[in-house]
């Protein structure tokens, strides 16, 4: 376990009032709330390691400070389902310390290298009644929670494989919440399996797609990083995908 400064993270992060870690006037420097209590070092790791183990006893509530995180679940058959995805500021197994429960009904697994902080947290209803930058901040987080679980569901209700990839890529963007000026960039090196699972497409699939999106000019690679030249061509390539929300409300320039 690497131990690094919290407020490294801080410092620079693009979630700042999406995060319940720290108030929004607060960073830097970071200014913890009362009810949420960061406990030890922050913890990093690869990608493909799982953050937290379905049917676990947990004591901590793991809240990311960098990275991309999978949420998956394993059927009877041992099979590994890819629900959502939660970018920087999010807390990992949000419902389940909603419901107050001690054991994890989901999994949570590294897509990139992820900068972890475990932290304490108190009596949810505590905090929602808290009326300060505290709670609004955990509300955005919840709303934001719900928001990709919605858009990765209705995602995959499409058939066509190009859709399904053009729906990834712009989820990296809002997920990872990435300066939107072309061109954008990716900080990390996303792996075939994370397009694959969330798209539910075969990997050779997915190559051919990412293939087929370079050829048209819509992305392009760099140091093996996924960069997009030119983020209003590849939205107007999938106008006709109702779920393409990746504007934030501060933001102009794009229209819902």
């Amino acid at each position: 376990m690497q131990a690094r400064p919290f407020i490294d993270f801080c410092a620079n992060c693009l979630a700042h009032g999406n995060c319940v870690l720290a108030t929004l006037d607060a960073l830097p420097p970071a200014k913890r709330a009362i009810d949420i209590v960061r406990s030890g070092p922050i913890k990093t790791y690869r990608s493909g390691e799982y953050i937290l183990h379905q049917d676990v006893p947990y004591s901590l509530a793991p809240v990311i400070c960098q990275g991309l995180v999978a949420i998956v679940v394993f059927t009877e058959g041992g099979e590994e389902i890819l629900l959502h995805a939660l970018g920087p500021g999010n807390i990992v197994g949000l419902s389940d310390w909603l419901q107050r429960r001690g054991t994890c009904s989901l999994a949570a697994k590294a897509v990139t290298e992820v900068a972890i902080s475990y932290v304490t947290a108190g009596d949810p209803m505590t905090l929602l009644k808290r009326r300060d930058a505290t709670s609004t901040a955990f509300l955005k987080q919840l709303g934001a929670s719900i928001q990709t679980a919605q858009r990765a569901t209705i995602g995959l209700r499409r058939k066509d494989a190009s859709a399904r990839m053009l729906l990834a890529i712009h989820e990296l963007i809002r997920l990872l919440q990435l300066n939107q000026k072309s061109p954008v960039t990716m900080p990390y090196k996303i792996p075939r399996w994370f397009f694959a699972s969330y798209t539910e497409l075969r990997p050779e699939t997915v190559s051919r797609m990412l293939t087929r999106l370079r050829n048209e000019g819509l992305i392009a690679y760099r140091n093996r990083r996924l960069v997009i030249p030119d983020l209003r061509k590849l939205v107007g390539a999938c106008t006709n995908t109702p779920v393409l929300l990746i504007k934030r409300s501060d933001e102009p320039g794009f229209s819902r």
